[in-house]
């Protein structure tokens, strides 16, 4: 009874902290660093038409994607994205089991999905930024940590699940 009252209380405490950090770290990918680059742009607009509307599927999904899979690593992980707090277990469930890094693709799916709203050269640069930084540090951090944390099931995961989408 103790261990799941336990349990219970720090699925709680790691829902906060997790909801905490997206909340912070989108406000500032997401919303806060593309309207000063829309504000400091005054040329590279580009023309989608009716395409721009496809931004509202990306918004969505990428919305979804990231909050589904944050909420696996607090459930499943029994963590949160913060890498000072990561999982205890290696999740490898729902979105997962399709890409080792769904929340990254979700935050990446938004910003695509600005870009075709706002049709901002800039802020199509500015993907290429984020995934790039997204990218250096799966490589040079994450999975050599998560090697040394899960030794072969993350090897054997990271041979069943793709980095990215492919």
């Amino acid at each position: 009874m103790e261990d799941s009252r336990m349990k219970s209380t720090s699925t709680i405490f790691n829902s906060i902290k997790t909801t905490l950090f997206i909340v912070l770290a989108t406000t500032i990918v997401l919303f806060l660093l593309p309207a000063l680059i829309l504000n400091r742009a005054a040329s590279g607009m580009l023309s989608f038409g009716m395409f721009r509307y496809l931004a509202i599927l990306f918004w969505s999904g990428g919305g979804i994607l990231l909050i589904w899979a944050a909420r696996d690593f607090v459930i499943r992980g029994s963590g949160t994205p913060i890498p000072t707090d990561p999982p205890k277990s290696l999740v490898i469930h729902g979105f997962y089991r399709y890409t080792r890094n769904p929340m990254y693709l979700g935050v990446l799916s938004a910003l695509l999905g600005h870009f075709l709203w706002f049709q901002s050269l800039w802020l199509l640069l500015f993907l290429g930024f984020v995934f790039f930084v997204f990218h250096t540090g799966v490589r040079i951090y994450e999975e050599p940590t998560l090697h040394k944390l899960f030794g072969k099931a993350y090897q054997e995961y990271q041979n069943s699940a793709p980095r990215w989408l492919f």
